[in-house]
């Protein structure tokens, strides 16, 4: 019989409102790939590093000259 554990281990903060994406690897993997896009965030890959807890781009992801802080989205009803 296998189990698993519903219980929440690492809440990752995203740039903004969006869409995160893969979080494919092992369970003694130290880091994971996923991929976060949002209305005014191009697709970004970004690394997540389990140990620290901590997320950031992955190199040659970014746009030159792109700043997704110069946008707002805002959700209207």
């Amino acid at each position: 019989m296998c189990t698993t554990s519903t219980e929440l281990e690492n809440e990752i903060d995203l740039p903004a409102p969006g869409t995160a994406s893969g979080f494919f690897g092992l369970s003694d993997d130290k880091q994971v790939f996923y991929n976060y896009t949002s209305l005014n965030y191009p697709p970004t890959i970004f690394r997540y590093e389990m140990p620290a807890k901590r997320s950031s781009p992955f190199p040659g992801s970014d746009i030159p000259g792109f700043n997704p802080s110069n946008y707002e989205s805002k959700e209207v009803f």
